[in-house]
């Protein structure tokens, strides 16, 4: 009778450690999915920022060039010269 309740209680114990296996491989394979669903959005966040500054660059170069069309202008006015203007620069 005691070997029985001892074999009963090992494959209680048994079927325990087998349910928690199973259980953390499930949590590990929700895990791994996380991760990889995590960095493939960092890594599109990161494109994203690349792109931004790539279009900050050229925001800056084109507000850059219409400053100096400005002083262009401001001078033209300066030395009382009349019309025409001085040309706006290509791609302003």
């Amino acid at each position: 009778m005691a070997v029985e309740a001892l074999i009963a209680a090992l494959g209680v114990i048994g079927s325990v450690c087998a349910a928690i296996l199973a259980s953390r491989s499930q949590t590990m394979a929700v895990l791994s999915g996380l991760t990889k669903t995590l960095q493939d959005r960092v890594a599109e966040l990161e494109a994203q920022v690349r792109d931004l500054w790539d279009e900050r660059r050229k925001d800056a170069g084109l507000i850059r060039r219409m400053g100096d069309h400005i002083d262009v202008l401001e001078d033209h006015i300066r030395q009382e010269k009349g019309p025409p203007p001085p040309p706006r620069p290509e791609g302003l």
